[in-house]
């Protein structure tokens, strides 16, 4: 189990820097036991830790695009004065990767993750940008918004998300990179004033499991299309 949820046998207990009131528990069925357990909760979300961080102040967990997790999706540090996630600041890189079916490579604007990960350190993954369905809300300017909210964030198309202005690599336009904020308060990172998201099956961990690739290119959702990034304007 790569994510043990974080158990209390009493209430949890705020040590320095901890805000108490944002501390409670969910009562959950142990997986391995089938009794009725309570889990920690940080501002209404479960706590869960990473069987990797094996000493204190470990964190090869800290934002890893996770393809084993059922769905498939990012696992953040907590923040702990509000229990956002804590994000750092996002990097961005020029990826080659192929192109799910096509047999072809693409060349796009790619995120690095997980840094601290010690079986698959700094990788990088596609990051795409919605054309919306102007249909679907015509009343929102999506060029300047955050339109995949709700479901459509939650499962398959991630937001690349940062706490600080975000990074270019080499080939990568810095002036291009922008910031806007979500209605969760947190900041999703826009590129040419579009925000960007990942794809859960890009995610994958070199030599255990999944494979890189380019797998939303093209998508059509009832968001609208998903597509990749090219580096430069």
């Amino acid at each position: 189990m790569l994510w043990p949820a974080l158990l209390t046998d009493g209430s949890p207990i705020a040590g320095p820097g901890v805000n108490p009131t944002l501390l409670g528990t969910v009562t959950r069925t142990d997986v391995l036991t089938g009794m009725a357990v309570q889990q920690v909760t940080y501002a209404g979300l479960p706590l869960y830790r990473f069987v990797f961080d094996e000493t204190p102040g470990e964190t090869e967990g800290a934002s890893l695009f996770d393809p084993v997790t059922s769905p498939a999706g990012i696992w953040y540090l907590v923040e702990p004065s509000r229990g956002r996630p804590a994000l750092g600041k996002a990097r961005f890189q020029v990826e080659t990767a192929p192109v799910d079916g096509t047999g072809q490579e693409q060349t796009v604007l790619a995120v690095q993750m997980n840094n601290d990960f010690s079986v698959f350190p700094n990788a990088s993954f596609p990051v795409y940008a919605l054309r919306p369905d102007r249909d679907h809300d015509r009343d929102r300017d999506r060029d300047h918004d955050s339109a995949c909210q709700g479901i459509c964030a939650a499962v398959p198309w991630p937001p690349v998300l940062t706490s600080n202005r975000p990074e270019a690599g080499p080939g990568v336009d810095q002036s291009a990179l922008g910031i806007v904020l979500r209605p969760d308060g947190t900041k999703q990172v826009t590129y040419n004033g579009k925000p960007l998201y990942l794809f859960h099956q890009d995610a994958y961990i070199l030599g255990v499991t999944g494979t890189q690739g380019i797998y939303g290119a093209s998508k059509i959702t009832p968001w609208g299309v998903f597509n990749t990034t090219p580096p430069s304007p």
